[in-house]
């Protein structure tokens, strides 16, 4: 048995990115001509996003404030228009991974900068069947990267944050992770979840 696969308890998967197409940061990219990587470093930082995904604002407001503070011609319309696409469906096997691991009796959970517009979608795809718990910003009032919201997922699991695996497609948030103690893997794909599971020893 491997030093990792002795340590890790649990598995802590991020959403959009690794398990689901998100496409919200790359549409805007495009849209305003922003490099993507700037782009995304500047979603994860905007008070408008943190705020919608805090669940301190709804969706109007939130739509109101990224044109605010994006700007460049963006429209209402549009910008609604486009949040309707950000979710196009689960990534190709990310249902098959959460099924082969409730099969084997890993138990996982998910941790998202989410809201409730787009979480109703994803609930609709039957995601979280299988979830022991669902971390979800909106609900708790926490966004990624604060170490608050990992320090909650430590403290409702009840397990020290080094027997925690978390995948998260974005850098910042897998510093941040492994800076709270967390056992943080960047991936952007079910494919690349799962090879790092199987290198483990895990799955």
């Amino acid at each position: 048995m491997s030093k990792t696969e002795a340590s890790i308890r649990h598995l802590v998967f991020d959403l959009g990115g690794v398990l689901v197409d998100f496409r919200g940061v790359a549409s805007l990219a495009t849209r305003l001509r922003i490099a993507p990587a700037l782009m995304a470093e500047q979603w994860l930082k905007s008070e408008s996003v943190r705020a919608y995904e805090r669940g301190a604002t709804d969706t109007e407001t939130f739509i109101n404030s990224v044109i605010a503070e994006f700007g460049q011609g963006l429209t209402d319309q549009e910008l609604r228009e486009q949040m309707r696409g950000w979710l196009p469906g689960p990534l190709p096997g990310a249902l098959d991974l959460l099924r082969d691991l409730a099969a084997a009796g890993i138990s996982h959970s998910c941790l998202s900068n989410t809201n409730t517009f787009h979480w109703r979608e994803m609930q609709s795809w039957h995601l979280d069947r299988t979830f022991a718990h669902s971390f979800l910003s909106h609900e708790l009032r926490m966004v990624k990267p604060d170490p608050e919201i990992f320090e909650h997922v430590s403290q409702t699991l009840e397990l020290p944050p080094s027997s925690i695996a978390f995948f998260d497609d974005h850098p910042t948030n897998v510093a941040a992770a492994r800076a709270f103690g967390l056992t943080a893997i960047q991936t952007t794909s079910p494919h690349a979840c799962r090879s790092w599971l199987g290198a483990n020893a895990l799955l």
